[in-house]
Order: C-alpha cells, then sequence, then structure tokens
C-alpha cells in the first residue's frame, strides 16, 4: 500500500468517526436536560423531568 493511499485512508477515517460522532450527540439532545453534555443527557447533572 502507498502512502498516499494510507494517508488518504486515514484521512477518511477520522472525517468518517467526527461525523458519526456528531450525529449520535444530535440525538436525543432536548431541552429536558438540565446540563447537556452529550446526546443522551448523560452528565454528572440530574435532567429536569
Amino acid at each position: 500500500m502507498s502512502v498516499q493511499k494510507a494517508t488518504i485512508i486515514t484521512i477518511t477515517s477520522i472525517l468518517a468517526f467526527i461525523l458519526v460522532t456528531i450525529g449520535i450527540s444530535s440525538v436525543g439532545a432536548d431541552e429536558t436536560c438540565a446540563i447537556i453534555q452529550d446526546g443522551y443527557c448523560i452528565s454528572t447533572h440530574f435532567s429536569t423531568m
């Protein structure tokens, strides 16, 4: 495998990981969280009911 091909694969993988992370963090994010640290209200603070 050439260095150029490996570099392209690495950059593509990093971008895909970032996009997936942003997509996951946006799911379920709403105003029911007292402090939104991620999309699932998982934090050290309690969510408002």
